[in-house]
């Protein structure tokens, strides 16, 4: 009989660990799941503070659209209010456009012409100063010429001195 009652104990004790062991499983996995919970809850309350700034965000540019939108009609009433009232001053404007791009058309017409003048200017004087870099050649090799010449005569003198 004692030696069933030490079974019996040996079996609960065991059992009993088991219990345990598995009740700090449990607890174990019930405290990751409580993280992770709350961090889904804290992920969700990110993502809901994100939602309402962008709503606010969303808000605030259909507004601005709203009052842009406005004003762009405003400017295209006033616009229209002038140009129905004010045809006079509109052709006399474009006249006034119209002259000023003639005259620009001149202008630019004079400067290409400046412009060929100047390149024709240019190529000119490269020409010339083609001619004269070998203008100088020339006076040079002839300088070098009458130099050993003058040197070559110098030392038959002197030669005919000795």
């Amino acid at each position: 009989s004692r030696l069933r009652q030490f079974a019996n104990a040996f079996h609960n004790a065991f059992i009993l660990g088991k219990q345990k062991t598995g009740l700090q499983n449990l607890r174990a996995q019930a405290a990751a799941l409580k993280q992770e919970l709350a961090d889904k809850e804290l992920f969700k309350y990110q993502r809901e503070q994100e939602l309402r700034k962008l709503q606010g965000e969303k808000i605030k540019l259909r507004r601005q659209a709203e009052v842009s939108e406005k004003r762009a009609k405003d400017i295209y009433a006033e616009v229209q209010s002038v140009l129905d009232s004010k045809d006079e001053k509109t052709a006399e404007a474009k006249h006034r456009r119209d002259e000023a791009e003639k005259r620009y058309i001149e202008i630019c017409d004079e400067n290409e012409r400046k412009r060929s003048e100047l390149q024709s200017i240019v190529v000119k004087h490269d020409v010339r100063r083609n001619e004269l870099r070998a203008d100088i050649e020339k006076l040079e090799l002839e300088l070098r010429r009458r130099t050993d010449i003058s040197e070559t005569l110098a030392v038959k003198r002197a030669k005919m001195e000795m």
